[in-house]
């Protein structure tokens, strides 16, 4: 059943994720050693003119995308204590960008972000601790960090510890799962936009589990994220619509939903339309309409074919 939450929770795979497009995709929108002192912050523009034309080559904004180029100019900006700067730099020593992958040389530099209470370097120096990436393994440490993070208002640490308390420590055992606490702060990411947090909402919504059991909740945020591309939501909505559940039954838009999800690859949604079509759930007419809802979903929306799960 756990297999409808987003359930790739593997701690390699999701350090990865997390500090990459994560990290990089939020420091564009906001557009060697490390001493232990942390910097005293610059005032200047030049440390800011420096951390934009470091993204600019992070993401090709102008300029001929260079990993390299992007180390340069983000260091100029780090060390004069620029901490969104230091945030980037972080992800590039995290992941090898530009420069070798060196994990306790990105958690020196989230560590001084952090420290200047930049939220998104504070959810990162959470994920370094959570899978021992640069530190020991400590989860209070990552625990700490996230809810530093989250306290404000960074979605992805939000997320993390919706996920976090869904599923405990060690997943698979239930000491430490907290359905109310994976509630709150999935909302709070769901509010904020995070469609991985409105599947799961949704999910908790559905069976009652941290909240007041309401399946047309559920539907509504299932509805949302789908909309946004999550395929795993928009699998959910499909078997919400086959079984009638929140909203009113409707072969057409299970079928609709599930061909979506297949289409963007999701195993949930490929098994939906398969268990249509071997079981001859609706006709060729309404297997017709049900494509030609789904082609004009992806004709009218601009969403991504997978939303952000830790995958």
């Amino acid at each position: 059943m756990k297999s409808r939450f987003d359930l790739l929770f593997s701690p390699a795979i999701v350090l990865v994720s997390m500090l990459s497009s994560a990290t990089m995709a939020t420091s564009a929108q906001t557009s060697g050693s490390i001493s232990s002192a942390v910097p005293v912050p610059a005032s200047g523009e030049n440390s800011k003119q420096e951390y934009d034309l470091g993204i600019k080559f992070d993401t090709g904004s102008g300029v001929p995308k260079n990993p390299a180029k992007a180390v340069q100019h983000l260091l100029e900006s780090a060390e004069q204590g620029y901490a969104k700067a230091q945030t980037a730099l972080g992800s590039h020593y995290a992941n090898g960008l530009g420069v070798p992958q060196d994990y306790q040389t990105a958690v020196g530099w989230y560590r001084k972000a952090a420290d200047q209470k930049e939220a998104l370097a504070e959810y990162c120096l959470g994920c370094a601790y959570a899978y021992g990436k640069g530190v020991s393994t400590n989860l209070e440490e990552a625990l700490k960090w996230w809810h530093k993070s989250a306290d404000q208002g960074q979605v992805l640490a939000q997320y993390a510890l919706g996920r976090f308390y869904f599923y405990g420590p060690n997943p698979g055992e239930t000491n430490g799962v907290n359905y109310i606490e994976s509630a709150k702060w999935l909302r709070k990411a769901a509010d904020n936009g995070s469609a991985g947090a409105m599947n799961n909402l949704a999910f908790l919504c559905e069976y009652g589990w941290g909240v007041h059991q309401d399946w047309t909740e559920a539907c509504k945020w299932f509805q949302k994220a789908a909309d946004m591309g999550d395929s795993l939501a928009q699998a959910n909505l499909g078997q919400m619509y086959e079984c009638g559940t929140g909203v009113e039954l409707d072969k057409i838009q299970a079928y609709k939903w599930y061909l979506i999800s297949a289409r963007n690859g999701n195993p949930l949604g490929r098994h939906g339309v398969w268990e249509f079509d071997q079981r001859s759930a609706i006709n060729n007419e309404q297997k017709a309409l049900a494509e030609k809802l789904a082609d004009e979903f992806f004709s009218k929306t601009n969403a991504p074919k997978s939303a952000e799960h830790f995958n």
